[in-house]
């Protein structure tokens, strides 16, 4: 059994502005060594589109349609593409750099988280990969159109996306996990210039991706999915989970940060990128 203290916060559902000033506020504990390295997982409500801390929310995301389906739109501190965040188990784990488990730099830690996330969904009876090489054949838009290196894939269709973000002594690392194939609702909120192309783009989101339930053929019961996660982890890592909860310090960042940060349209729809 490892000795590397981790803890496990499976957290209520919240708004997407939360969900992301949560994973921040819980780095910068971690940062000044007030929080133990923690591992995350939490769903969306209301659905959410994520967009990556490089995308031009303009350029990809009809806002219009956003309102119209009362879906929120919030940016992440972490690349990548856009996510609609509905249906699905979002995980994130934030730990310092240098430690036993995740090290060896940015490759190193996807490959280890990787392997935890494929023991997990092991434990739902479905048999996935790890990509190896990354493909990118998407449009630009979407995460679930490309796979990036350390992404777990079945049969080749992507199930699970990541994206990760490091600072000096830190990183945080958060993905999706994709349970019901509503995530290809994501078309009808992007821009597209015809219909044409909107269902060119359903087609291959069908084609490159896919999701729990399509896999195991069958509904799936959230708890059971989080269940099977923390036991990846546990059986990869030899990590004894400890469950908690938010800290009174984290609290208050949080709520710091969804004020001046993530529930502020300066962030997510105005941010210079460039």
């Amino acid at each position: 059994m490892n000795n590397f203290k981790f803890r496990l916060i499976t957290s209520e559902p919240q708004n997407g502005f939360m969900n992301m000033a949560i994973d921040e506020a819980i780095a910068i504990a971690c940062d000044k060594q007030l929080s133990p390295p923690t591992l995350r997982l939490y769903t969306w409500n209301p659905p959410c589109v994520s967009i990556g801390y490089f995308q031009d929310v303009d350029e990809v995301i009809d806002i219009s349609e956003c309102k119209r389906y009362g879906i929120d739109i919030v940016r992440r501190l972490t690349g990548g593409k856009a996510v609609l965040h509905n249906k699905e188990l979002t995980y994130s784990i934030i730990s310092p750099s240098k430690n036993d488990i995740f090290s060896n730099g940015i490759k190193g830690s996807y490959k280890a988280i990787a392997d935890c996330l494929l023991h997990g969904i092991k434990n739902l009876g479905i048999s996935g990969e790890i990509t190896e090489r990354p493909s990118r054949k998407g449009n630009g838009f979407s995460c679930f159109l490309d796979t990036s290196f350390y992404e777990i894939s079945v049969k080749g269709k992507k199930l699970i996306g990541s994206a990760q973000k490091r600072w000096k002594n830190l990183f945080l690392q958060h993905g999706s996990i994709i349970i019901s194939p509503s995530h290809t609702q994501l078309a009808s909120l992007l821009r597209f210039n015809n219909e044409k192309e909107r269902t060119g783009f359903i087609n291959l989101h069908k084609e490159k991706s896919t999701s729990i339930e399509e896999e195991i053929k069958s509904s799936s019961d959230i708890i059971e999915i989080k269940s099977a996660i923390k036991k990846g982890f546990e059986e990869k890592t030899g990590i004894k989970l400890f469950e908690d909860e938010l800290t009174d310090f984290e609290k208050t960042e949080a709520q710091r940060l969804f004020k001046e940060k993530y529930g502020n349209d300066n962030w997510n729809l105005k941010r210079e990128t460039s």
